[in-house]
């Protein structure tokens, strides 16, 4: 945002100092105030031959008029180019002794006709602009007043009388060439025997400045030779610009060896860029004079020499049904005088959108793809009503109906109509990129845009029409799409316009896919009592895919009784209902992709069941992960079934309402099978990042409650919000050994044992990475109850956390239900260790643990040990047996 505002600079150093109020910087060692409070040259020691003081005044409104004033004296006679005062009005730059542009006021020339002159630097070069009428030669002491009007007249009068506005005319000029400026300054250029000689005083300016809050942009960027960037700024920056720390290439995170400066920023790298890539180019803490920050990052296009064209077409054989063939609704289109494609709804058939597309092929983007094309409009301030589109991808044919694709508009409401790229998921579009430059009156613009493999996308623009003088735009990256079959126009428009389109000179470049692979389904699921939901590994024709007669389902259901389309396959709707476990056999026939592929297939889908109280179980848990990580909860399906998590929510225990809060829910079909796991994460990447020991296949991505470090209760509960596990986690259920638990899971034992039985857990082991997300346990205990009554079935361990035989584990198989029992430690002496199991309410079977600490919690030491098994039953019935076990240290 710009704001005028009044300019006052006003200096007539009274104040015995020129540090502040104003602030004057520059060679300062070399200036004083001398007694008679004037601004006084003073290199006693000829450190130097030229010397000066700039004052930062804001940056000028040239819009207005202004003006300036000031005294200059010189204590000696003569002066010339060698022993020269000036005074500069405009400066872009605070270093009056290197490259700037501005205007200065000079008094001093070789020979005798020494006048006041108006000069322009340009860079190091001078031109006079305009000379006064009177020679100032000898006892130089004079009031100059300078005025610059809006339209740059310029105007010099001089007052030797030193009176108050006694000026008289000097001299008058025209230049408007620079229209910016920041600094005003005074400079000497002396010899050793004036170097104490000039004096200036009385310093003014009055005009308004432009209050600038709007950061720097780049104005353009080319590739000047094959490992150097050219950049130019919207206005004039600082020497944050110089700094090649301040640009990075995003991806392989390298600088530019050197940054060079000559009217344009030049950025020499390391290495040569890649043809067909697109550089993505970051720039942070570029800063205008203003101190407003550039951070921002720009894509520049990287010309591939080897592009394919795939379409080219502008339109001279006065056709577009043959070589290449458009369709859409061609009725509505024209080939005019000019050789361009007119839309010409001249009865207002339409009267609101009209298209036309052309089949490019299967694009292959795994290269680098790109297309050019003309829009003009013969009508001024395009609209969301009245809007101009380029389909640069789509997978429909049909531009009115719903597609996935990307497609460059131009016109929205509001004035502010810029090239923009959307993409369409759908019949809902997305702004990802917006152009630099407004387009609302007599457009008529070729437009090129670049993606590359990695997903970055490059927007140019040219107004001239010229061969390649395109200008950026814009750049993003965005990979949500890359199937593509069709390119085409689009135009959305009310009656008044249903002539005023224009498009021309299509050329698309790159690679198509030779596809000859029948379509995939890719994944099946039962999304109600009656419904299935297929989805395919790529696009299919709707035909095909909503032709009931192509599936045909068992269990006496035969064909389906209704297809829809959804975001991600088409629904089936049957005429009977599915039981849960259920193994359906869908026959699938005459699938055809857009290559004209068939897929014919049977496949077979278990229908998943809802999971009952202790049927899925919390499995691993990551509550505390490393700075910038991410949480994460696995599951274990403990049931014979198939469990489809769809919907299901992970919540947490609210201490402010005392209830299940913070439900969040799992939004995917995650299909568990019996014995199996699933992982879900707040950030895969990270997960994966953290744990080399994973399976990507089984970790999912989901917004989850925030899991405090220290301690918690967490809930899984159904779609009906009925509790399926619960468990409470502490870190002290961490290895004890373990003082930060930072980054260290929490793996349960036995998996399908009691997710809130404090001893089932322990610290997942550092042999594996500290974690097992998607993966096994590493501390699982994997082998069979035994069929005794009472079973030692690890004779041996080592509590020692390295993922093998870390707990003691015990199994019982009982011919009598609801039995209470005991289970305690005691060591060879007869001492009791630990009581692992007291009055607890027993199954028919079942295993529990001992983790090889004592009743206080400490490790117990090497040795044999003995473990006391009761159980009682309500009839009288008495079960006892004693058993050894070995605790073990590992060399």
């Amino acid at each position: 945002m710009y704001v005028s505002v009044d300019a006052q600079l006003i200096d007539d150093f009274s104040d015995g100092d020129f540090s502040n109020n104003p602030i004057w910087t520059g060679q300062d060692s070399l200036f004083f105030v001398n007694s008679s409070f004037e601004l006084q040259l003073n290199d006693t020691g000829n450190v130097a031959n030229e010397a000066y003081l700039v004052t930062n005044t804001g940056v000028l409104n040239i819009n207005d008029s202004i003006t300036w004033d000031f005294r200059i004296k010189l204590l000696f006679n003569n002066p010339s180019n060698s022993n020269q005062p000036r005074f500069y009005l405009m400066s872009n730059s605070d270093d009056l002794l290197s490259s700037l542009d501005g205007y200065y006021i000079a008094i001093g020339e070789t020979g005798a006709n020494d006048k006041i002159k108006l000069y322009r630097q340009d860079g190091t070069s001078t031109t006079e602009i305009c000379s006064g009428l009177n020679v100032f030669s000898n006892d130089i002491n004079v009031k100059i007043r300078v005025i610059r009007d809006i339209a740059g007249n310029w105007l010099i009068e001089s007052d030797t009388t030193l009176s108050v506005n006694n000026y008289v005319y000097e001299a008058s000029g025209l230049d408007t060439t620079y229209t910016s400026s920041t600094y005003s300054g005074i400079y000497c250029k002396y010899t050793s025997t004036r170097s104490t000689k000039y004096i200036f005083d009385n310093i003014s300016l009055n005009g308004s400045v432009i209050v600038d809050t709007v950061p720097p942009l780049v104005s353009s960027a080319t590739i000047l030779c094959p490992n150097t960037l050219e950049l130019k700024f919207s206005e004039p920056v600082t020497s944050s610009a110089d700094s090649s720390s301040n640009y990075m290439l995003i991806g392989s995170n390298i600088s530019p060896l050197i940054v060079a400066y000559n009217n344009t920023y030049q950025l020499h790298f390391s290495d040569n860029f890649n043809g067909g890539d697109t550089l993505a180019l970051k720039l942070t803490n570029i800063e205008d004079l203003a101190n407003n920050i550039l951070d921002d990052t720009i894509y520049i296009a990287v010309d591939d020499t080897i592009g394919n064209i795939i379409i080219s077409e502008n339109f001279c054989d006065g056709d577009f049904t043959s070589n290449p063939f458009w369709s859409g609704t061609d009725s509505l289109f024209i080939i005019n005088n000019a050789n361009e494609v007119q839309l010409n709804d001249t009865a207002n058939i339409a009267s609101d959108e009209a298209y036309l597309v052309t089949n490019t092929g299967l694009l292959d983007f795994t290269d680098s793809l790109q297309w050019n094309f003309r829009i003009s409009l013969l009508f001024n301030n395009p609209s969301s009503g009245n809007q101009p589109r380029f389909y640069l991808v789509s997978d429909n044919e049909t531009l009115s109906n719903a597609l996935n694709g990307y497609f460059i508009s131009i016109g929205e409401t509001g004035t502010n109509d810029k090239i923009k790229l959307y993409r369409q998921d759908g019949t809902s579009t997305t702004e990802i990129c917006s152009g630099l430059n407004v387009f609302s009156n007599d457009i008529n613009v070729k437009i090129r845009v670049t993606r590359d493999i990695a997903g970055n996308w490059l927007i140019e623009s040219d107004t001239s029409l010229t061969a390649n003088n395109f200008i950026y735009e814009g750049g993003v990256n965005d990979n949500n799409h890359v199937f593509s079959m069709y390119s085409g126009i689009y135009c959305k428009y009310t009656g008044s316009y249903s002539q005023d389109y224009l498009f021309d000179d299509i050329y698309i470049t790159g690679n198509i896919v030779n596809d000859i692979t029948a379509p995939l389904v890719q994944d099946v699921f039962v999304t109600g009592n009656n419904l299935l939901e297929i989805q395919y590994s790529e696009p299919i024709t709707a035909n095909s895919a909503e032709d009931i007669t192509n599936y045909y389902l068992n269990f006496g259901n035969g064909n389906p009784l209704l297809i829809n389309g959804t975001l991600m396959g088409y629904e089936l709707m049957f005429n009977n209902s599915f039981y849960a476990n259920d193994t359906l056999e869908l026959s699938i026939n005459n699938i055809e992709d857009f290559s004209g592929n068939i897929l014919d297939t049977t496949i077979e889908i278990i229908v998943p069941d809802t999971a009952l109280k202790g049927e899925i179980l919390f499995n691993e848990l990551l509550f505390d992960p490393y700075a910038g990580g991410s949480d994460y909860v696995e599951f274990f399906n403990a049931s014979n079934s198939n469990i489809d998590l769809y919907h299901y929510f992970v919540a947490d225990y609210d201490a402010s309402d005392g209830e299940i809060g913070n439900y969040k829910q799992i939004t995917g079909h995650h299909v568990i099978s019996p014995l199996d796991i699933v992982c879900f994460t707040e950030d895969t990447s990270s997960t994966i990042s953290d744990f080399y020991t994973h399976n990507l296949s089984k970790i999912y991505q989901m917004d989850l409650p925030s899991f405090p470090n220290d301690s918690a209760t967490i809930y899984l509960l159904t779609p009906d919000s009925i509790v399926v596990d619960k468990f409470s986690y502490s870190e002290d259920m961490h290895y004890e050994l373990i003082n930060d638990p930072e980054g260290i899971s929490l793996e349960k034992i036995i998996s399908n044992g009691s997710s809130n039985d404090f001893s089932n857990w322990t610290s997942a082991a550092e042999s594996v990475g500290w974690g097992t997300p998607g993966v096994d346990n590493s501390q699982r205990f994997n082998q069979l109850i035994s069929a005794n009554q009472f079973e030692v079935q690890t004779a041996f361990f080592s509590p020692d956390n390295d993922g093998f035989e870390d707990v003691a584990v015990f199994s019982y198989q009982l011919t009598d239900s609801d039995m209470v029992g005991n289970a305690s430690i005691y060591d060879k002496t007869g001492r009791l260790i630990k009581r692992v199991l007291t009055n607890k309410l027993l199954g028919t079977e079942g295993q529990f643990i001992w983790d090889g600490t004592n009743s206080n919690n400490q490790k117990a030491g090497i040795g044999i040990y003995l473990v006391h098994f009761e159980a009682f039953g309500e009839n009288g019935n008495i079960i006892t047996h004693k058993k050894s076990i070995t605790l073990k240290t590992r060399f």
